[in-house]
């Protein structure tokens, strides 16, 4: 397969790269092999410990090894996450409204939305 320019890691230029990754806990399939894929996504857990969520672009097979080029998802601001129910909590009233804003809150305070666990 071929990527983009912007996607090869400057060490791994003379690589072979593959669009499909099996492993015994399913496949990964990049939008490289179709645009409108959903299997690209996976969890894994980070170097710092943390479980996060990555996009899979390829597999690089580099002297007999393989590696996993994979992008992270960029965290939204807490007011473009839940937009939709925010403006709806917004047209309620009284503790209606009270309650509403404490569940945005302790949505807005729970990591996992954040970092993908």
């Amino acid at each position: 397969m071929e990527l983009l320019p912007e996607d090869v890691p400057n060490h791994f230029q003379n690589s072979s790269f593959f669009s499909i990754l099996s492993l015994p806990c399913g496949k990964l399939v990049s939008r490289y092999y179709d645009r409108k894929i959903s299997s690209d996504i996976f969890l894994t857990k980070t170097e710092k410990g943390r479980c996060e969520c990555f996009r899979f672009v390829a597999a690089i097979v580099q002297n007999y090894n393989v590696y996993v080029l994979a992008e992270t998802f960029v965290n939204s601001s807490s007011q473009e996450t839940f937009g939709s129910l925010r403006t709806a909590v917004e047209t309620l009233n009284g503790t209606d409204l009270w309650y509403a804003r404490e569940i945005l809150k302790m949505l807005d305070g729970y990591e996992g939305f954040k970092q993908g666990k």
